[in-house]
């Protein structure tokens, strides 16, 4: 997956789970996620309070990085009565300069693997939701 397709996935399952980005008026976490429901938060990292000033409404939490946190959204999946089936081979097909057709196999970790089926499945959660 491309960097631009892991931040989008990263939003979508922050929306999925009913997270949102708020301010908070305490200066040294100026951001936590909230639980739109639950009011639950989760604190920002402060290691490295530089990066503070750069995150905004746009900002996600990182499911890509951490099994802990890509779990909780499998355990949500698996409460609502659906699966998560893995695919670790994918096949990407592209053109080349000379408008060739190629077909490229890329073997994914257990981990990209899942990050990519809870992707997908809230893609098709999304679209065909009632």
């Amino acid at each position: 997956m491309t960097n631009k397709q892991i931040k989008e996935g990263n939003r979508l399952i922050t929306q999925f789970m009913d997270w949102e980005l708020i301010q908070t008026k305490d200066e040294l976490k100026a951001w936590v996620f909230k639980h739109k429901e639950t009011g639950n938060a989760i604190l920002l990292d402060d290691r490295n309070p530089y990066d503070k000033k750069f995150w905004n409404k746009d900002s996600v939490l990182e499911f890509d990085k951490s099994w802990n946190d890509l779990m909780t959204v499998v355990v949500k999946i698996e409460e609502m009565d659906y699966g998560i089936k893995m695919c670790r081979k994918v096949v990407e097909v592209y053109v080349d300069s000379t408008k060739e057709v190629i077909l490229k196999t890329k073997e994914l970790s257990r981990f990209e693997s899942l990050f990519k089926a809870v992707v997908e499945f809230i893609n098709w959660y999304n679209a065909n939701k009632k």
